[in-house]
């Protein structure tokens, strides 16, 4: 497979509803104007600090790229993308897109997210990238089976998602 395939392919065959960001390392938003480009009319929700930071990872990634001619999105795709970004607080209950999702700090950078989401009867609890506790003062008590790690690199291709039980 060339490059993006799978992402790729699993976009085509499970189109995303919204963008739940969990924090605004390179890892987790060099690629999302790439998403944007594609899904423009994406919602992406994030704490406030980390759209604050996606911001300038963003426009440092398009400087760099385009010093290095090696460009992954335009400034227009930049605009389009940090014009999509949604602030919520965490502990906030959004349940817009057909499933539900709260976000709890992570401690791993500021503004970073673990974030619980729910469809149904369903939960998973996506870390993110998490350093201390993140169910510190949340009165919100749910345990659900599985937690899920999936970076957005904008120049690897991912294999996919890494799952691990939470227990």
């Amino acid at each position: 497979m060339g490059g993006g395939e799978p992402v790729d392919g699993l976009l085509a065959k499970h189109p995303p509803t919204a963008i739940v960001l969990t924090h605004a390392h390179l890892d987790h938003v060099g690629a999302l104007p790439v998403v944007i480009r594609r899904f423009p009319k994406l919602a992406i929700y994030c704490t406030e600090a980390t759209a604050r930071i996606a911001t300038l990872v963003l426009g440092d990634t398009l400087k760099v790229t385009t010093m290095q001619g090696q460009l992954l999105f335009s400034a227009d795709e930049m605009k389009s993308t940090l014009e999509r970004l949604r602030p919520v607080p965490y502990f906030t209950w959004v349940s817009d897109h057909g499933f539900a999702f709260t976000l709890f700090p992570s401690g791993h950078l500021l503004g970073a997210a673990s974030v619980l989401i729910e469809s149904g009867s369903r939960a998973v609890f996506h870390t993110g990238d998490v350093s201390n506790s993140v169910w510190a003062g949340s009165s919100r008590r749910v345990s659900p089976p599985l937690g899920v790690r999936w970076p957005l690199y904008g120049t690897q291709t991912s294999t996919g998602p890494s799952l691990s039980a939470l227990t």
